[in-house]
């Protein structure tokens, strides 16, 4: 009976043991979401946007997911119109004039030559079965920020053109694209498109 005793009372220690360790465990810190860095809150959409996207929702607002699906919806669909709607004018008028000035007549025609390119780059043509942007930040040396901002300026032609920024990103991005008419798929890492804030307004640049 003493035995039985003993056993017993090893038993509710093990088990008060237990209670306490996990109590212990559960009262560790905890790290706000907010203080989480990119990529802890992942969203997935296929049909809020022009193309399946997904994002951390809490660095990307829906007008910034708008513009960068619009971006490349207008590739896919090689609309020249919707590009310029969605890059800044100037920059679309000096790739269109100056940068190939003497291969595409119109804005539709250079758009077709930049969707051939990446459709070359996976074989056949392709659709964007989805785009993730797997990293967005504000830090400009690395990033290539400064230099992108350095050729805008002298496009535009406006010493003053940082001093319209409300704010700037730079985008990294993963693609899945999906080309012979659906029966292949091939992801390309690490595509780069800058984002800029203006006057309310969101713009991308590649």
């Amino acid at each position: 009976m003493k035995m039985l005793h003993r056993i017993s009372a090893l038993l509710t220690a093990a088990v008060m043991g237990a209670v306490l360790f996990t109590g212990c465990m559960s009262a560790g810190p905890t790290i706000a979401e907010e203080d989480l860095p990119y990529g802890a809150t992942m969203r997935e959409t296929k049909t809020t946007f022009a193309l399946p996207v997904s994002y951390d929702r809490r660095f990307l607002n829906d007008a910034q997911v708008t513009v960068l699906t619009d971006y490349f919806s207008a590739v896919q669909n090689c609309d020249g119109e919707a590009y310029a709607a969605n890059t800044l004018d100037f920059y679309a008028d000096y790739q269109l004039n100056e940068v190939y000035s003497e291969q595409y007549e119109s804005m539709d025609d250079m758009m077709t030559a930049l969707h051939a390119s990446v459709a070359e780059a996976t074989a056949e043509d392709f659709t964007y079965n989805m785009i993730t942007v797997t990293n967005f930040t504000q830090e400009r040396v690395t990033s290539g920020l400064n230099t992108m901002i350095d050729v805008l300026t002298d496009i535009s032609g406006n010493p003053d053109f940082e001093q319209t920024l409300t704010n700037c990103w730079a985008v990294e991005m993963e693609w899945l694209l999906v080309y012979n008419g659906g029966a292949s798929n091939v992801i390309v890492n690490e595509q780069y498109v800058y984002m800029f804030e203006i006057d309310g307004a969101y713009y991308c640049v590649m």
